[in-house]
This record gives structure tokens, sequence and C-alpha cells, in this order.
């Protein structure tokens, strides 16, 4: 397994370590915890994602969730943190991003 990949199965078992030690260690419980369908909990839990990684519309669920627990959003952060500096992504908003659009078609 590439490291990146080892990597990124590391991300999503920590996040079942975290839920577990939050004390929700039933499916339909961590489901609720992250803001997730069942099935894309179950998903996470079971680290079985197709990309190996969170995609950025669960991560967007999870942290807009008031009932995710803290050390699931640290670890979130930190996954979010180190893909963009991995891609060089720079921090803009959608209204920067927009502004740049409508600079360029001018």
């Amino acid at each position: 397994m590439p490291r990146n990949e080892q990597n990124r199965t590391i991300g999503l078992q920590q996040i079942r370590e975290a839920l577990i030690k939050s004390g929700y260690s039933k499916l339909d419980q961590q489901a609720k915890a992250l803001g997730v369908r069942r099935s894309t909990a179950w998903t996470i839990v079971k680290a079985k994602h197709k990309l190996g990684r969170l995609n950025a519309k669960t991560t967007k669920c999870i942290l807009a969730n008031p009932d995710a627990p803290p050390s699931v959003r640290a670890i979130i952060a930190k996954y979010l943190a180190e893909r963009s500096e991995a891609f060089g992504a720079p921090q803009t908003t959608k209204e920067e991003q927009t502004v740049h659009r409508a600079d360029y078609k001018n």
C-alpha cells in the first residue's frame, strides 16, 4: 500500500477510534455523531472508502454537525490542513473564487 493511501486509512481509523472513545460504539450512534447517513458512517468506520479518504461533502457534513465530538473535528481539521498543504491549495473563499473568475473573463 502506498504511503499516501496508508496515511488516509490511518485518518479513517483515527476517526473510528475517536468515536468509540467518545462513547459512540454503535453504528447508528456514530452516524448521528458524524451527521451522515448510516451507510456513509459504516464506510468511514470500516475504512472501506473507495477513495481511501473522505470527500469534501462528507467532511463538510461532519464539521457542520453540532453533535460531532471535538476529537473527530480535530482529526478532520488536521486531515484537511495536510491535504491542502500537499496540493498547495490556497485557502480562498467562494467570494474570492468568484472575483477571480470575473477577472479572468474580463
